[in-house]
Protein backbone atom coordinates (compact mmCIF):
# COMPACT_ATOMS: atom_id res chain seq x y z
CA UNK A 1 0.00 0.00 0.00
CA UNK A 2 1.56 3.72 -1.25
CA UNK A 3 1.62 5.94 1.83
CA UNK A 4 1.31 8.81 -0.65
CA UNK A 5 -1.25 11.62 0.49
CA UNK A 6 -4.04 11.79 -1.37
CA UNK A 7 -5.29 14.87 -3.53
CA UNK A 8 -8.02 16.93 -2.50
CA UNK A 9 -9.90 15.86 -5.53
CA UNK A 10 -9.25 11.86 -4.31
CA UNK A 11 -10.44 12.98 -0.78
CA UNK A 12 -13.47 14.32 -2.20
CA UNK A 13 -14.11 11.23 -4.44
CA UNK A 14 -14.07 9.22 -1.71
CA UNK A 15 -15.99 11.11 0.63
CA UNK A 16 -18.48 10.75 -2.24
CA UNK A 17 -18.39 7.37 -2.60
CA UNK A 18 -18.49 6.76 1.08
CA UNK A 19 -21.84 9.10 1.23
CA UNK A 20 -23.31 6.99 -1.56
CA UNK A 21 -22.55 3.71 -0.30
CA UNK A 22 -24.37 5.14 3.25
CA UNK A 23 -27.08 6.65 1.50
CA UNK A 24 -26.14 9.82 2.47
CA UNK A 25 -27.93 11.82 -0.29
CA UNK A 26 -27.67 15.47 1.15
CA UNK A 27 -23.83 14.65 1.54
CA UNK A 28 -23.16 13.35 -1.80
CA UNK A 29 -25.02 16.16 -3.45
CA UNK A 30 -23.02 18.83 -1.55
CA UNK A 31 -20.03 16.78 -2.82
CA UNK A 32 -20.98 16.67 -6.38
CA UNK A 33 -21.60 20.69 -6.29
CA UNK A 34 -17.94 20.90 -5.13
CA UNK A 35 -16.61 18.77 -7.86
CA UNK A 36 -18.68 20.38 -10.33
CA UNK A 37 -17.62 23.50 -8.82
CA UNK A 38 -14.18 22.73 -9.65
CA UNK A 39 -14.70 22.24 -13.26
CA UNK A 40 -14.57 25.95 -13.42
CA UNK A 41 -12.42 28.43 -14.10
CA UNK A 42 -11.59 29.97 -10.37
CA UNK A 43 -13.30 33.29 -10.64
CA UNK A 44 -16.63 31.32 -10.82
CA UNK A 45 -15.49 28.40 -8.75
CA UNK A 46 -14.92 31.09 -5.61
CA UNK A 47 -18.55 32.02 -5.32
CA UNK A 48 -20.11 28.29 -5.52
CA UNK A 49 -17.63 26.85 -3.39
CA UNK A 50 -17.79 29.87 -0.97
CA UNK A 51 -21.59 29.53 -0.44
CA UNK A 52 -21.26 26.13 0.39
CA UNK A 53 -18.44 26.72 3.08
CA UNK A 54 -20.99 29.25 4.49
CA UNK A 55 -24.65 27.72 4.17
CA UNK A 56 -23.91 23.77 4.61
CA UNK A 57 -24.86 22.06 7.55
CA UNK A 58 -22.64 19.28 6.94
CA UNK A 59 -19.05 19.55 8.41
CA UNK A 60 -17.67 17.01 5.92
CA UNK A 61 -18.72 19.50 3.12
CA UNK A 62 -16.98 22.47 4.91
CA UNK A 63 -13.01 20.71 5.32
CA UNK A 64 -13.28 19.57 1.35
CA UNK A 65 -14.24 23.44 0.96
CA UNK A 66 -11.66 24.98 3.15
CA UNK A 67 -8.67 22.59 1.90
CA UNK A 68 -9.54 24.13 -1.32
CA UNK A 69 -9.00 27.45 -0.21
CA UNK A 70 -5.86 26.37 1.42
CA UNK A 71 -4.19 25.54 -2.23
CA UNK A 72 -6.04 28.10 -4.00
CA UNK A 73 -3.80 30.68 -3.16
CA UNK A 74 -6.52 33.91 -3.42
CA UNK A 75 -6.24 35.91 -0.62
CA UNK A 76 -9.87 36.70 -0.70
CA UNK A 77 -10.88 33.12 1.16
CA UNK A 78 -9.00 34.22 4.01
CA UNK A 79 -12.43 36.11 5.71
CA UNK A 80 -14.46 33.53 4.92
CA UNK A 81 -12.45 30.86 6.34
CA UNK A 82 -12.22 33.30 9.40
CA UNK A 83 -15.34 33.65 9.41
CA UNK A 84 -15.92 30.10 9.48
CA UNK A 85 -13.83 29.41 12.07
CA UNK A 86 -15.59 31.65 14.62
CA UNK A 87 -19.16 30.71 13.45
CA UNK A 88 -21.23 28.80 16.62
CA UNK A 89 -22.18 25.87 14.08
CA UNK A 90 -18.54 25.49 13.67
CA UNK A 91 -17.54 25.77 16.88
CA UNK A 92 -16.20 21.99 17.05
CA UNK A 93 -14.33 21.98 14.04
CA UNK A 94 -12.39 25.29 13.73
CA UNK A 95 -9.52 24.03 13.60
CA UNK A 96 -10.62 22.71 9.33
CA UNK A 97 -10.72 26.43 9.06
CA UNK A 98 -7.27 27.87 10.51
CA UNK A 99 -5.21 25.54 9.33
CA UNK A 100 -5.42 26.76 5.38
CA UNK A 101 -4.81 30.12 6.58
CA UNK A 102 -1.31 29.43 7.35
CA UNK A 103 -0.63 29.04 3.55
CA UNK A 104 -1.38 32.43 3.37
CA UNK A 105 0.28 35.48 4.87
CA UNK A 106 -1.83 36.10 7.72
CA UNK A 107 0.42 39.59 8.88
CA UNK A 108 -2.76 41.84 8.35
CA UNK A 109 -5.34 40.13 10.22
CA UNK A 110 -2.60 39.32 13.27
CA UNK A 111 -5.54 41.00 15.86
CA UNK A 112 -8.19 38.38 14.77
CA UNK A 113 -5.77 35.04 15.25
CA UNK A 114 -4.74 36.67 18.56
CA UNK A 115 -8.08 37.42 19.73
CA UNK A 116 -9.14 33.86 18.57
CA UNK A 117 -6.64 32.32 20.74
CA UNK A 118 -7.34 34.75 23.97
CA UNK A 119 -10.89 33.62 23.46
CA UNK A 120 -10.56 29.83 23.45
CA UNK A 121 -10.79 27.77 26.72
CA UNK A 122 -9.60 24.42 25.84
CA UNK A 123 -6.14 24.20 24.24
CA UNK A 124 -6.56 21.96 21.36
CA UNK A 125 -6.47 21.74 17.70
CA UNK A 126 -8.15 25.42 16.91
CA UNK A 127 -5.43 26.77 19.08
CA UNK A 128 -2.33 24.52 17.49
CA UNK A 129 -4.12 25.83 14.18
CA UNK A 130 -3.85 29.23 15.25
CA UNK A 131 -0.22 28.95 16.33
CA UNK A 132 0.83 27.68 13.46
CA UNK A 133 -0.77 30.78 11.29
CA UNK A 134 0.61 33.17 13.67
CA UNK A 135 4.01 31.29 12.86
CA UNK A 136 4.38 31.60 9.39
CA UNK A 137 3.22 35.38 9.14
CA UNK A 138 5.86 36.96 7.47
CA UNK A 139 5.32 41.06 8.72
CA UNK A 140 6.45 43.58 8.72
CA UNK A 141 4.02 44.36 11.97
CA UNK A 142 2.82 47.64 13.02
CA UNK A 143 4.65 48.82 16.19
CA UNK A 144 1.96 49.65 18.61
CA UNK A 145 -0.10 46.34 17.15
CA UNK A 146 2.50 43.62 17.76
CA UNK A 147 3.62 44.77 20.87
CA UNK A 148 -0.03 44.99 22.18
CA UNK A 149 -0.85 41.19 20.89
CA UNK A 150 2.55 40.06 22.44
CA UNK A 151 1.57 41.93 25.74
CA UNK A 152 -2.12 40.06 25.71
CA UNK A 153 -0.89 37.11 24.97
CA UNK A 154 2.14 36.91 27.54
CA UNK A 155 -0.44 38.07 30.16
CA UNK A 156 -3.08 35.66 29.20
CA UNK A 157 -6.15 35.27 32.41
CA UNK A 158 -6.55 31.53 32.32
CA UNK A 159 -8.77 31.41 35.57
CA UNK A 160 -11.35 30.05 33.36
CA UNK A 161 -9.35 27.73 31.84
CA UNK A 162 -9.71 23.93 33.71
CA UNK A 163 -6.44 23.28 35.78
CA UNK A 164 -5.50 20.43 33.97
CA UNK A 165 -5.72 22.39 30.81
CA UNK A 166 -3.66 25.50 32.03
CA UNK A 167 -0.44 24.49 31.26
CA UNK A 168 -0.91 23.71 27.36
CA UNK A 169 -2.47 26.82 27.09
CA UNK A 170 0.36 28.44 28.48
CA UNK A 171 2.76 26.82 26.36
CA UNK A 172 0.54 27.87 23.08
CA UNK A 173 0.18 31.15 24.01
CA UNK A 174 3.71 31.39 25.25
CA UNK A 175 4.85 30.36 21.83
CA UNK A 176 3.01 32.54 19.99
CA UNK A 177 4.10 35.42 21.86
CA UNK A 178 7.83 34.46 21.36
CA UNK A 179 7.47 34.00 18.10
CA UNK A 180 5.71 37.23 17.37
CA UNK A 181 9.14 38.46 19.56
CA UNK A 182 11.48 37.14 16.97
CA UNK A 183 9.22 38.56 14.03
CA UNK A 184 9.29 41.67 14.88
CA UNK A 185 12.98 41.67 16.50
CA UNK A 186 13.98 40.69 13.36
CA UNK A 187 12.40 43.57 11.43
CA UNK A 188 13.48 46.14 13.64
CA UNK A 189 17.13 44.53 13.51
CA UNK A 190 16.55 44.79 9.68
CA UNK A 191 15.72 48.18 9.71
CA UNK A 192 18.36 49.56 12.20
CA UNK A 193 20.79 47.73 9.64
CA UNK A 194 19.29 49.43 6.91
CA UNK A 195 19.89 52.79 8.49
CA UNK A 196 23.10 51.90 9.23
Amino acid sequence: MSNKKQTPLQQIRQSLHKANAESNVALAEELQQILQALQHPWPKALPLLSKLLLKSSNQVTKHHVADIFGLAKDPRVLKLLMRAATAPENSNHSSNFLWPCAAYDCTAHLTFFVRFLLQRQDPGEAMVACLDVIEEMKGPFDAVIVKRCINKLLQRNRNAIPPAWQLQDEVITTQAAYALLDKYFEQIDTAWKAEG
